[in-house]
């Protein structure tokens, strides 16, 4: 439940209610001054959900599906398990969500899938850099929110060869909508691409080449009668 609730939180219920409430939402640099919100626009464009799956149902596929987008390129260079052990407070991804809004353009009519897979990139955000060696409370402090104590050692220590496999999901993670289906199909093709390529020149190395005639005076000896 708490998972489901999450990847929804990008919609307009938990925003809005945050907004009534004077939330502050500060820019993810620090760089502008919190100012009290007074209203955000995340207009919900509800996915196609079946006659007869839940609500509850619902929101789980979305956030299964919206976690597979998001993740399918970034565990091609980051190893799950490694991902999978840093855990990221909710109220932290929810700004992070919220900022990567702003940062687009604050886009109206948004799909229910492009919220949750924008909730889900938010969370590969922070969870990269913990694992490059941040930790929570820098986190909070970029957000202006109250840190806790003991949060601000780092999550993580990672080795030469783990900063690079973090350099790369970096990489891919600044790329616009980088979770696109699109996307992911274009590398599909590149890469089945690459492979046809790979065979078609490794047949040609192992292919055995047509027989070659004898040369002229080889075959004249081998003719000749013996003496």
């Amino acid at each position: 439940m708490v998972a489901n609730a999450a990847a929804a939180s990008l919609g307009a219920m938990q925003t809005n209610a945050a907004l009534r409430r004077g939330s502050f939402v500060p820019s993810v640099r620090g760089v502008a001054p919190p100012r009290r919100l007074t209203r955000a626009r995340f207009p919900v464009v509800r996915a196609a959900q079946g006659p007869a799956e839940s609500n509850e149902d619902y929101e789980a596929r979305l956030h299964a599906e919206a976690t597979a987008a998001v993740e399918r390129r970034i565990l091609k260079v980051v190893p799950a398990d490694l991902l999978g052990s840093i855990a990221i407070p909710q109220k932290l991804v929810e700004i992070r969500s919220y900022v990567r809004w702003e940062e687009a353009g604050k886009p109206e009519d948004t799909s229910r899938e492009w919220q949750a897979r924008e909730y889900q990139a938010a969370l590969i955000d922070l969870k990269l850099e913990i694992l490059a060696g941040g930790n929570l409370n820098d986190v909070r402090r970029r957000y202006q929110l109250d840190t806790e104590f003991g949060e601000d050692s780092p999550m993580h220590s990672p080795s030469k060869e783990e900063l690079e496999m973090l350099k790369k999901a970096l990489a891919i993670s600044k790329e616009p909508e980088y979770y696109s289906d699109e996307k992911a199909q274009e590398e599909i093709d590149a890469e089945a691409t690459a492979l046809a390529a790979r065979v078609a020149a490794a047949s040609a190395i192992s292919a055995p080449g047509p027989a070659m005639p004898p040369p002229p005076v080889a075959a004249a000896a081998a003719a000749a009668p013996a003496p």
